[in-house]
């Protein structure tokens, strides 16, 4: 199975053996970055300033969890799925590490603005 964004702001699943179609998840508006969890359970996407996570079988939504800030561009799983990396850019720089079930912020990095050139 794969994710991949849709053309119409939308997550789309599908077999990738055989390239059925499976689920679209219909959003507003869907970032870069689109993970299925380990355990291929859930499907974790980025907005704008929010990761949401949705059940990839039944395609309720689980959790919306918010942003470091400005306009995320980037998502990393642990590899146990418990905690999800987000970067974001605008106004600056922005990593923060968050529990994917509750929401609550595991870390942060000490300096969130980039120097400019």
């Amino acid at each position: 199975m794969g994710a991949e964004l849709g053309s119409y702001n939308a997550v789309n699943t599908g077999d990738t053996a055989t390239g059925t179609h499976l689920k679209t998840f219909a959003f507003t508006t869907v970032g870069q970055s689109v993970l299925y969890t380990p355990d291929g359970k859930d499907i974790v996407a980025a907005t704008d300033n929010h990761v949401h996570v949705w059940n990839a079988k039944t395609g309720q939504a689980v959790k919306t969890i918010p942003g470091p800030g400005g306009r995320i561009i980037s998502l990393a799983l642990s590899p146990d799925g418990r905690r999800v990396a987000i970067g974001s850019i605008v106004p600056g720089c922005f990593v923060q590490v968050r529990d994917l079930r509750s929401g609550h912020l595991v870390w942060k990095n000490p300096s969130p603005r980039l120097k400019a050139r």
